[in-house]
């Protein structure tokens, strides 16, 4: 069968200790991993057999941490061990990405595996991270951290006296974060642990307290007398380790798991499921909030030095940012905090002030160059070698970086990515945004790439290379690199025919609707016209480079054809020859030179923008 009777011989079996022939059936049955098992005949084989290349980065802290399970056991002390625990471990991670893996897994796993096969561990193993220690093993281990609010609330019910002593000592979460997360395996000899766990997947976490509590109360009057929180420590510490059972005696032992348990229902049984979840509601809250504070101001010290908005400004940008991404404070690793196309398009609307880019086609523009570029979740170490590397050569090819990280690319922006744009909108120049827009114009990836970095490589004096932060010890080693190796860092990639095009069909479209739209159509096609003939002229010459010299003509006749070139206004762009795509061109310092000649374009693209009316506006209307 697959269930049975919680009866009053039940209880006293499993405090006897169950036999470690029936470990393995009794937990499957008790924490009621069998049905998952059976209804899911062939998702482990399946999880085996899945590649994990896209989960490089959880696979490295597995890959860490295999040979820190157990490593006293001969299990573990050979590769057959070692690859089931990598197995069951990579298959949770690519069965539940949310999670993924995270320290401690490792050593609960590795327990399961020495009384159970491969695939009854994982099924145990996602019972213990999904129901019955939720939240538990996230990255921010929040469940745990609820956990040791509720304990101290207990302490403080059930050992009022010990409660004042340990916390003047800021000892309580310590030790029940260290306990808990392991179910006592780290702390305790393991063969100890376990009948720990029988009573775990039999009656749920409360067990967990009700021992805890029962350690402290039998250390009561040696914990009263510590002065200092590494005695208190200390003396725990000593006293799990001599904690012996039936199978293994310890010379001096401190205690006996099995007296341990039975008297910890005893004296705290009336703690129910029912407690424990009303004091997790409580706690919960007060962690979701101390996080997020922590977070807040986490982003902002990190942020403000890649942009010019004070700290509260970043945070409500980052506030608001996290509520479009529908993404929990809990729910893993802060890189996760991104946002797709549909969300960057309602979220522009609401934040950005340059009404003009608000157009769902252009802010569509907007997020593909901006998702184009390295995000702060590229592989930094592999970003700075080859950062530094160029450096050290003279070239800063920030295109290579692109390409060794192209994997990496998702349909996602994140946060960094975000407030970069909103400075560009509310605390740059025409110089800045018409950088951007010269960016964004580009079909090429890597020319995106390229433009991104010459935007933002230095930036409030502080180096950031593709999102390698250097701190202020390293930085002036770093910049005496960039100086002596002659780097031109204004220097953008050219802007061919195509591009060109959606670069004017852009700026007209800012236009529209204005009062002077007239005069700003105007104003653009005279440059624009202007840069036509730039364009064909950088064309005939590269056509006369390419002729043989015995057929070229004299350079008097060059010149008299390259002023006699006719170009008619901005309507005859999209008529310019396909041929001549591969070698008409324009760089960016044409450009920004042609259009600085207009004092109405200078006055429209230098224009300022209210940031604080429009984050009060905004929350103002969404309160």
């Amino acid at each position: 069968g697959i269930s049975m009777y919680r009866t009053t011989e039940i209880y006293e079996l499993i405090l006897e200790g169950l036999p470690d022939k029936l470990r393995c059936e009794l937990w499957l049955i008790f924490s009621g991993a069998i049905h998952q098992k059976n209804t899911n005949p062939f998702v482990y084989k399946n999880l085996v057999n899945q590649p994990a290349d896209e989960f490089e980065v959880t696979m490295d802290e597995i890959e860490r941490d295999l040979h820190r399970s157990l490593p006293e056991h001969v299990a573990f002390q050979s590769e057959i061990g070692i690859n089931a625990l990598r197995r069951v471990l990579k298959s949770y991670a690519v069965r539940n990405p949310k999670i993924g893996y995270c320290q401690a897994m490792n050593i609960i796993t590795s327990v399961l595996l020495l009384y159970c096969g491969e695939e009854d561990t994982f099924w145990l193993l996602t019972s213990i991270c999904e129901r019955l220690l939720p939240d538990y093993y996230n990255t921010k281990v929040v469940g745990a951290q609820i956990d040791a609010g509720v304990f101290e609330d207990l302490c403080e019910n059930y050992l009022k006296d010990i409660y004042v002593k340990l916390k003047e000592l800021s000892v309580i979460s310590y030790v029940s974060l260290a306990w808990f997360l392991t179910l006592f395996i780290s702390s305790m000899p393991f063969d100890s642990a376990v009948y720990l766990i029988d009573c775990f997947f039999y009656d749920g976490a409360k067990v967990m307290f009700q021992l805890a509590l029962t350690i402290l109360q039998e250390n009561k009057e040696a914990l009263l007398k510590c002065n200092d929180e590494g005695d208190s420590i200390a003396l725990l510490a000593k006293y799990l380790e001599g904690i012996d059972n039936p199978d293994r005696k310890i010379p001096n032992a401190s205690a006996n798991i099995k007296d341990l348990i039975r008297n910890s229902y005893i004296n705290f049984g009336t703690i129910t499921d029912e407690d424990i979840n009303r004091l997790r509601l409580k706690h919960r809250l007060r962690v979701v909030q101390n996080m997020e504070e922590t977070l807040l101001n986490s982003i902002a010290k990190n942020v403000s030095k890649q942009c010019s908005f004070s700290d509260d400004q970043i945070k409500d940008f980052f506030y608001i940012f996290k509520q479009v991404s529908k993404i929990g404070i809990i729910d893993g690793d802060n890189r996760n905090l991104t946002i797709n196309k549909e969300q960057f398009l309602k979220l522009n609307k609401n934040l950005c002030d340059w009404e003009a880019l608000c157009d769902d086609e252009i802010a569509g523009r907007i997020f593909d160059f901006l998702k184009c570029c390295p995000s702060e979740r590229t592989n930094e170490t592999k970003i700075s070698k080859l950062i530094m590397t160029s450096i050290a050569n003279g070239v800063p090819d920030s295109n290579e970086a692109y390409k060794s990280e192209k994997s990496d690319k998702s349909d996602n922006i994140d946060f960094l990515h975000f407030i970069r744009y909103m400075n560009i909108i509310y605390k740059s120049d025409a110089n800045i945004r018409l950088k951007f827009l010269y960016g964004v114009s580009m079909n090429d990836c890597e020319k995106k790439v390229q433009i991104y970095n010459g935007i933002f490589w230095v930036l409030a004096n502080k180096i950031e290379v593709l999102g390698v932060k250097y701190n202020d010890k390293n930085k002036s080693s770093l910049v005496d690199s960039i100086e002596s190796s002659n780097i031109n860092k204004s220097s953008l990639p050219i802007m061919n025919q195509d591009e060109f095009i959606g670069f004017w069909e852009i700026v007209y479209n800012l236009f529209t609707g204005m009062e002077n739209e007239g005069e700003m159509y105007h104003a653009s096609a005279t440059v624009s016209t202007l840069l036509l003939r730039l364009g064909e002229v950088s064309r005939k010459y590269q056509e006369s480079e390419s002729q043989p010299r015995s057929e070229s003509k004299t350079n008097v006749d060059q010149e008299k054809e390259i002023e006699n070139v006719q170009i008619e206004s901005s309507t005859s762009l999209d008529e310019t020859s396909k041929t001549n795509e591969k070698i008409w061109s324009i760089t960016f310092e044409q450009l920004i030179a042609s259009l600085l000649t207009d004092n109405l374009l200078v006055n429209y693209f230098d224009a300022k923008f209210d940031v604080e009316k429009k984050l009060t506006d905004y929350k103002s209307q969404h309160a």
